[in-house]
């Protein structure tokens, strides 16, 4: 898609565009990968020095933030290269790899998008049956997204004799049906709220049905949300793809045309991966909690007393060994 010019420093050159649009291309890019993932490492983190983060729902959470972390430390920094490099220049293992790798982590990121949905409604409706949901249920269903996002992806590199079917495949179980299902999910979540407010009329307070009709608005902004953010995200990439797959030569009007086209759906849908967390994690109040201890934690570490008295008591310690090994030469003299 790029190409470059070994005889020249400057960004490789791409017909109909000018260095400054790859310039700021190569710029928002970088930004772009370092909140993916600076966002889903703390998520990561998060889990890491909280036992509950690794438990149930919160599984789902974290098992997300591993996929779209992926994202940004793998298939972002491929794709990167790529476009500045030029994907001619690129070895055919390394340019399969990430087309394998990037469809595999996508895939990852919008199964768990579809489970958290899933399990959100059942939380609601069953809340009963949901508590008792084992964390080995957790962990099976986490396990059989990622075997499923490995097993599509795994079909590229032999698709070349039903490339048709596969690009509908990846668009009936990477778009199609995940929106249906979130979509479907978050509207039955808002319809079993709503069912709740008569009993709640006739038992509680006018406080408490204020409570419970904030939390259901909230539920409905939360499902709004997800279901927005999740087509804006992804129609631009899939309806390109489907473009690409059955009329090529649409995609090249005019020089450079390919490559802004690409370049934007690239970012809307890595763009989703940034956007997660700030749904899902950054807005749970456990989550919150840990982020606040972790801030916490670090901050203390890094403020100037700590760090001096961690020098100084290093330098006694490196005292001790010294006069320890001084007495024990002497002893042996």
């Amino acid at each position: 898609m790029v190409s470059n010019n070994t005889n020249q420093t400057t960004l490789p050159r791409v017909p109909g565009l000018g260095p400054f649009e790859l310039t700021m291309f190569l710029i928002f890019a970088i930004v772009l990968c370092a909140v993916v993932i600076f966002n889903n490492l703390l998520v990561i983190v998060a889990a890491r020095i909280n036992p509950r983060l690794r438990r149930g729902t919160y599984s789902l959470f974290t098992s997300l933030a591993v996929s779209d972390f992926l994202v940004g430390a793998v298939s972002m920094p491929l794709w990167i290269y790529m476009n500045i490099v030029s994907a001619t220049n690129m070895t055919k293992a390394v340019l399969q790899f990430y087309i394998v790798f990037d469809i595999f982590s996508a895939m990852a990121s919008i199964l768990h998008l579809v489970s958290v949905s899933v399990d959100r409604y059942l939380a609601v409706s069953k809340p009963e049956k949901h508590r008792l949901v084992s964390s080995s249920s957790y962990r099976n269903t986490i396990g059989c997204l990622w075997i499923f996002a490995a097993l599509i992806s795994c079909l590229y590199p032999i698709q070349h004799g039903f490339k048709a079917y596969y690009t509908i495949l990846l668009f009936a179980f990477g778009f199609i049906i995940p929106l249906i299902v979130i979509s479907s999910m978050y509207i039955k979540i808002f319809r079993v709220s709503h069912k709740l407010i008569a009993p709640l009329e006739r038992r509680q307070s006018k406080e408490d049905l204020k409570r419970h009709l904030r939390k259901e608005h909230q539920l409905a902004r939360t499902g709004a949300l997800v279901t927005g953010l999740f087509s804006i995200s992804w129609i631009p990439f899939f309806t390109v793809s489907v473009v690409a797959t059955f009329c090529r030569s649409c995609l090249h009007p005019v020089p450079g045309f390919d490559f802004r086209l690409t370049a934007f759906v690239k970012f809307m849908h890595y763009g989703n991966s940034a956007m997660n967390t700030f749904i899902y994690a950054f807005l749970n109040m456990e989550m919150k909690r840990t982020f606040i201890r972790l801030f916490k934690g670090l901050t203390t570490e890094l403020c100037a007393d700590n760090i001096m008295e961690s020098y100084r008591r290093t330098r006694r310690m490196r005292q001790v060994r010294i006069n320890m090994n001084t007495r024990r030469g002497a002893s042996k003299e």
